[in-house]
């Protein structure tokens, strides 16, 4: 059986037991090695030194201080297991992917099932989602990508990526503005940009953020936030 290691980035003491509870029926169904918690905010921090600390000598919890997000958290946390690990695949989690959408059965199932294998090629698992049009993005064009809340990628792929999931260079792409036209760079694919500006600020009925609401001043820094997470 291939092992696997554990990043999930922790922010709210709410979610947390749900979350841990979903993370153990994976567990339960695979060889885990190691797990690394991050906690990216003070609530979290408690909360998992007061719930889960202790409960396995594999398990470890670590600070991380925000900086790019989660995609931040997750970097602090394959950093830190592949310092002393070198599982088969890092599944990688938010501590929201058990609450903000539907973790099914089905799912857990297809994902355990993947996990088990150990691949000779880079690869990644996780749910698949696709534009009609595909777009340019830091010089590579897809149409794809890979929704990032759960998902878990193997020894190859973070070679081929050089170690490296978040590249902080993109967060230039975004501009803390309330001006439209101005929020996103000239250097983001029309394409890619007229999707997330209606996934992130169309009010009308269709597939969009579940936050989502029009660009204002009182709003701008959660926006870019959020924007700034969807490109990595």
């Amino acid at each position: 059986m291939a092992t696997v290691g554990l990043v999930c980035a922790h922010y709210q003491k709410k979610n947390l037991l749900r979350t841990a509870r979903a993370l153990d029926r994976i567990n339960s169904s695979i060889h885990m090695v190691h797990s690394v918690l991050v906690s990216n905010d003070e609530e979290s921090w408690v909360g998992l030194n007061a719930e889960i600390a202790g409960r396995s000598q594999s398990c470890e919890i670590i600070r991380h201080d925000n900086s790019g997000l989660e995609f931040g958290a997750y970097q602090a946390g394959i950093d830190r297991l592949v310092a002393g690990f070198d599982p088969d695949w890092i599944l990688i989690a938010n501590d929201t992917f058990a609450t903000h959408s539907n973790f099914s059965t089905v799912y857990r199932d297809k994902l355990v099932d993947e996990l088990a294998h150990v691949r000779d090629f880079p690869a990644i698992i996780g749910q698949v989602e696709s534009l009609s049009r595909s777009y340019e993005l830091a010089g590579l064009r897809t149409h794809r990508w890979i929704t990032t809340h759960l998902f878990a990628i193997n020894r190859d792929a973070l070679r081929a990526l050089g170690g490296r999931i978040y590249w902080p260079e993109l967060e230039t792409l975004v501009t803390d503005t309330s001006d439209m036209s101005a929020f996103f760079s000239p250097a983001v694919d029309p394409v890619l940009r007229d999707h997330l500006e209606v996934w992130l600020f169309s009010t009308r009925p269709g597939p969009h953020w579940y936050a989502s609401e029009p660009l204002r001043p009182v709003n701008v820094a959660k926006m870019a936030r959020k924007a700034r997470s969807i490109l990595q």
